[in-house]
């Protein structure tokens, strides 16, 4: 029996009635991200299956975008052989954009990340959501977060990542919560932050567990309830 796979855009259900859920390609979900960001906002739900990314899906100038797995253990987006970037670049800026219930694989390959939001002069990023994701085999780095405000990292597992699994960067008024990270080069590394809430992580198996110093130019930074099995800073 061949699954179907329905991709929700704005609340409306979008059947790919001939296509099993392994067929979708990159391009279709850059189609439908494409689609409601154009339309001003709305929700793309990505079906179980494996998606092959060679190019790097772009989220840009979104505004009120949900983009969410329907299944965080079988809705994988795996990076082909030697993919360099990251499997979401969020440019331009963003308002009330949720990434959840995925999986992103990095394949061990290339220099590959998973979540970037780009460092450019005027990006305004702002109410972000990064949950209920899993983030393995980055050679590169899981999640990195530049010039962002209103941030949340919640219930997300890191494994096997050989840069830094959440790193932070010029970001203020930021939640880092109940987030599970194992083998890692660095578990959490904020720089130039501001406002940060870190509770109830766990951090183990890593080089550095946690790197918040004073040379980093942090201020406001609550870190309470968290298991830290490693080097801090």
């Amino acid at each position: 029996m061949i699954m179907k796979a329905s991709i929700f855009v704005c609340g409306i259900a979008l059947l790919l009635a001939s296509a099993p859920v392994q067929a979708l390609e990159e391009k279709d979900l850059q189609t439908f991200i494409n689609e409601a960001i154009k339309a001003g906002g709305g929700e793309v739900v990505i079906p179980p299956g494996e998606y092959i990314i060679t190019k790097g899906l772009v989220v840009r100038d979104a505004k009120n975008i949900n983009i969410a797995g329907l299944d965080k253990e079988r809705t994988v987006l795996r990076c082909a052989e030697n993919f360099e970037g990251s499997i979401f670049t969020i440019t331009g800026s963003a308002e009330k954009l949720t990434l959840q219930k995925m999986t992103f694989d990095g394949a061990g390959t290339g220099r590959a990340r998973a979540i970037l939001t780009e460092k450019k002069d005027k990006a305004s990023y702002k109410q972000m959501s990064i949950e209920d994701g899993i983030f393995k085999n980055q050679l590169q780095s899981g999640v990195s977060l530049f010039s962002s405000t209103d941030v949340n990292v919640q219930r997300c597992s890191f494994a096997d990542v050989k840069g830094t699994a959440l790193y932070l960067m010029e970001v203020s008024k930021a939640e880092v919560s109940g987030n599970w990270i194992i083998r890692s080069a660095v578990g959490l590394n904020l720089e130039g932050c501001n406002e940060i809430k870190v509770t109830a992580n766990e951090v183990t198996q890593c080089e550095k567990a946690f790197v918040n110093t004073s040379k980093s130019g942090n201020s406001r930074v609550s870190v309470q309830n968290n298991a830290f099995h490693g080097k801090r800073e």
